[in-house]
């Protein structure tokens, strides 16, 4: 038997392994698929990406298995020789490329593995024009770049590039559980026990700082969909669109509150981020404390956002009944003035820094007429609506 043939012969089991260890990993990965909430609607949605992102490696199997056959075949020692190596080689790549990523199992994992399916066909590709058996040394070398690849995808399901409730070190359900009851239960100190809970379960030394922000992030999420404070459309796109964002853990913590007002006013300011994430700017930070000089204590600022060279500071206001606390608003509404001063110094001008107003209801005719006054402007309604006024403006 030729040496190109006893290749081939290692190729197709290389090839052979790669993909029954995998498809053995992902079928119980693909049976115990869960998004988190327990729908039906949302397993099956996430098993239907699962599937459509296994399909293209299918694909590669069935062509590559074919190109073995067709290569083993082949008459021309050279040629044949020249073939195989680079086919084994890929048979290699697909190895390293299939098996962590089958072992992770998640739609952000499969984003990898089709990148990586594609680079395999790359290697393929180059592989008919290979004049040397090196190339096929060459092409396990780029085998171990994929799996590098792989390994990148995993790593970033624990950095928060993955789903709600699917992160590697994230809190347990049974916790989430818990810790919601205790939201629910609205006794005094429930969210401080909720509090010291998460940071017993999050005091692993080896974590980043990044990394327990986002564990966070996607803890608090949950214990607020689980506690009725969140739909679960909300708590997927809060974390989908805002989990690297600053101030997210701590933003949710408050929409958790016993004080229900309080709770709603945050939970305004909340939908406010998602909703301008969705219309194209960049929210920088949600609470950021800063000095303004005029209140004895540092205050905060509710959104800050961006979009292109645009600075937004942004006060929410969530005032349905009436219109209370215009001392408040004016209050506010001078430290909003300072602070765009503030930041006008440092950035060299601040012609592109808009301080706003956000109201779901209208203010009274006098505290408007003052905010004109103070050159600060205001908009009124539901967190999507005015939102997309503002971005039809700017």
């Amino acid at each position: 038997m030729r040496m190109s043939e006893h290749l081939c012969h290692i190729a197709k089991i290389v090839l052979a392994a790669a993909f029954a260890f995998g498809a053995l990993v992902a079928t119980w990965k693909f049976t115990h698929l869960d998004m988190g909430d327990g729908s039906f609607f949302g397993t099956a949605v996430y098993r239907v990406v699962a599937l459509l992102c296994g399909l293209p490696l299918v694909v590669f199997a069935v062509q590559y298995w074919k190109r073995l056959d067709e290569c083993r075949k082949a008459k021309g020692a050279r040629g044949s020789m020249r073939n195989a190596s680079s086919l084994t080689g890929i048979a290699l790549a697909a190895f390293c490329m299939f098996v962590p990523a089958a072992a992770d199992a998640g739609p952000a994992s499969a984003v990898k593995v089709v990148s990586a399916v594609r680079k395999a066909a790359a290697i393929a590709k180059a592989g008919k024009k290979a004049d040397t058996v090196i190339d096929g040394a060459k092409a396990v070398k780029n085998g171990k770049k994929i799996y590098r690849a792989a390994d990148l995808a995993k790593d970033s399901v624990r950095l928060g590039k993955g789903m709600l409730g699917k992160l590697a070190d994230g809190v347990a359900d049974d916790v989430v559980e818990e810790c919601a009851k205790l939201v629910k239960s609205g006794k005094p100190g429930s969210l401080d026990d909720v509090g010291a809970i998460l940071g017993r379960l999050l005091s692993n030394p080896n974590l980043t700082a990044r990394e327990r922000d986002i564990l966070l992030n996607d803890a608090y999420i949950r214990i607020a969909q689980k506690a009725g404070r969140l739909s679960v459309g909300e708590a997927d796109d809060a974390f989908r669109l805002l989990k690297d964002c600053e101030g997210l853990h701590t933003l949710v913590r408050k929409c958790c509150s016993m004080n229900v007002n309080q709770a709603a006013g945050h939970l305004y300011e909340l939908k406010q981020a998602i909703a301008f994430k969705k219309n194209g700017f960049d929210v920088i930070g949600l609470g950021i404390k800063y000095s303004d000089g005029l209140k004895s204590a540092p205050t905060d600022l509710d959104l800050l956002v961006r979009k292109g060279k645009r600075l937004f500071l942004v006060e929410s206001k969530h005032y349905t009944s009436g219109f209370g606390a215009p001392d408040v608003i004016r209050a506010d509404a001078d430290s909003l003035i300072n602070l765009k001063a503030a930041l006008g110094a440092e950035l060299g001008g601040s012609s592109n820094i808009t301080p706003i107003f956000t109201f779901v209801s209208e203010p009274t005719p006098l505290l408007a007429k003052q905010l004109k006054l103070k050159g600060i402007p205001y908009l009124v309604g539901e967190s999507d609506e005015l939102v997309e006024a503002l971005a039809a403006i700017y």
